[in-house]
């Protein structure tokens, strides 16, 4: 597994920056992403609740271009790592521009927590092609 260096974490609500991506058309990629307290202690989620990603072609309301897929990997009974897998079919036919995304965790109680703010999500040109 090909691992993209760029690691999320989210620590405090209250500090939300951007986190921009660039992905070369048709790969496949797999963002860790880190939920911690104040701490620096992991935080697991809870049965029902689920981090959501969502992305689109306009920064406000735009029109839905594909939604992050999250694999859980249980590190061991204290620690799960969670991964946006980015499939080759999600970006392999989509125009190569600047894409728009976010991420929320969203608690079974119904409490939504924007972990990281509308941040650009720009699709690069493959050099490497099949044929040689």
């Amino acid at each position: 597994m090909l691992l993209i260096t760029k690691k999320i974490t989210k620590t405090d609500v209250g500090t939300l920056e951007p986190i921009n991506i660039g992905l070369t058309r048709g790969d496949s990629a797999y963002i860790d992403i880190e939920l911690l307290d104040k701490q620096k202690n992991p935080i697991e989620l809870a049965d029902g609740d689920i981090i959501k990603i969502q992305v689109r072609d306009k920064e406000a309301d735009g029109e839905l271009v594909f939604e992050g897929q999250i694999i859980t990997d249980v590190i061991d009974e204290d620690y799960t790592d969670y991964y946006w897998y980015i499939r080759p079919s999600d970006t392999k036919d989509l125009e190569l521009t600047t894409y728009y995304y976010d991420i929320e965790v969203e608690l079974e109680n119904g409490d939504v927590f924007t972990i990281v703010p509308t941040s650009e999500f720009t699709l690069l040109t493959d050099t490497t092609k099949k044929d040689g």
